[in-house]
């Protein structure tokens, strides 16, 4: 909510220093792994302060963000943090345009991240997804859905003809007011049955104004609206999470926690009414206070499950070997290999397009070689051994 923007179209009723408060109240009695965020003021300096002085204080130092974006010069920009003990950041990019070339409201950012497998320093494989943060056009006027629609659009264009992932989650203060309204409907039925999201609540209707989905609203915090915050109470459902088949049904190593999806502050006995009034039942007195200083919208929370690589060893070659490597690679990468029959081994490098980026043959026997990767982008790469024979071992490893 205009976060420590440097202008604004409304007025705060309490300081930044006190929102820094109220939002490292919430952080706290949270504490995400992966923190993504809409309406942070646009300056670069602000996506550092959260990082540094929010997330990690008071003896926390796991949180890592990623780089500003903001494309389209918005007053208002994106963000994603992670808990860089768990999670590694591959790349980001944003999608800044519709498919007619028109510049977005606001642009898309996309991060692909990777867990950080206990065992990836002995060669062991990890699960890599995308978490795609959108904020789409506010207003119920026929122009405004027409703009929410163009967004959605353009990121199920971006994801069917550029990206690899199976493993994808979109996220954000969409702004839908019904499940029919275009927008939506472009991303849970696209055209293209295998690039659809599904809603993990699958609760589809009239979400506005209606008591039938009172314990999924997110916004308004406030029934009074003032400043910045909007009125109404608790009565329209604008945030959400969705995510892909894979996910959906754990198919990639990366898995939706069935019944974990909620708006932290939402007991389903506030519609209509402001998250703090009288009794919350879904949280602590000064969290629901927290909630409503901070912000007119709560915050929604999901579980994904990780997929544990079952590596106990080094990977063993065909016939009489074993392979073993750094990962995640930053500069060089160290490949062991020990291999005893035969005469040669070929060891290519290969990005996920299927070009060789390196490629050498070695002799069998204890070989430790390194590749020097620096040059190349940050991203999924695959190392590739075979033998005369045509037996072969290929491991994915990720540069950063």
């Amino acid at each position: 909510m205009y976060y420590r923007a440097s202008s604004a179209p409304c007025t705060h009723n309490v300081s930044p220093s006190q929102r820094d408060q109220h939002l490292k109240t919430i952080v706290k009695y949270v504490d995400p792994d992966i923190f993504t965020v809409n309406e942070m003021g646009a300056s670069p300096a602000n996506y550092g302060f959260v990082r540094d002085f929010v997330l990690n204080s008071d003896g926390v130092t796991k949180y890592a963000s990623a780089l500003y974006s903001n494309n389209n010069s918005s007053s208002i920009v994106n963000m994603l943090y992670y808990n860089s003990e768990k999670l590694g950041l591959l790349g980001q990019t944003a999608i800044v345009s519709d498919k007619n070339g028109g510049n977005l409201v606001r642009v898309i950012d996309l991060y692909r991240l990777y867990y950080k497998d206990p065992k990836l320093d002995i060669g062991a494989d990890t699960v890599t997804f995308v978490v795609a943060v959108a904020h789409l056009k506010a207003g119920n006027s026929s122009a405004d859905a027409l703009e929410r629609s163009e967004a959605a659009d353009a990121l199920m264009d971006w994801l069917e003809t550029g990206e690899s992932e199976n493993n994808v989650i979109v996220c954000g203060d969409f702004n839908l007011y019904t499940s029919s309204e275009p927008a939506y409907q472009k991303l849970i039925n696209y055209s293209n049955v295998s690039e659809r999201f599904f809603d993990p609540l699958n609760q589809s209707g009239s979400w506005s104004n209606n008591n039938a989905f009172a314990g999924i609203h997110t916004q308004s915090t406030h029934s009074s609206g003032s400043g910045c915050f909007s009125s109404g109470g608790l009565d329209d459902r604008f945030d959400f999470f969705l995510v892909s088949d894979e996910i959906l049904n754990g198919t990639e190593g990366v898995s939706y926690v069935p019944g974990s999806y909620q708006a932290i502050g939402q007991d389903g006995s506030h519609f209509n009414q402001s998250v703090n009034s009288g009794t919350n039942s879904s949280v602590p007195a000064n969290i629901a206070g927290a909630l409503y200083n901070f912000s007119d919208h709560l915050p929604i929370f999901m579980r994904i499950g990780i997929e544990l690589s079952d590596l106990h060893t080094a990977e063993s070659l065909p016939l009489k070997g074993n392979l073993s490597y750094n990962n995640p690679v930053h500069d060089q990468l160290k490949l062991r290999l020990t291999y005893t029959s035969g005469s040669s081994m070929k060891v290519r490098l290969l990005d996920l397009t299927g070009k060789t980026v390196f490629t050498d043959n070695w002799m069998k026997g204890a070989v430790e070689k390194t590749i020097n990767m620096e040059t190349l982008p940050n991203g999924v790469y695959l190392v590739n051994v075979s033998i005369p024979n045509g037996e072969t071992i290929t491991k994915k490893i990720i540069k950063n």
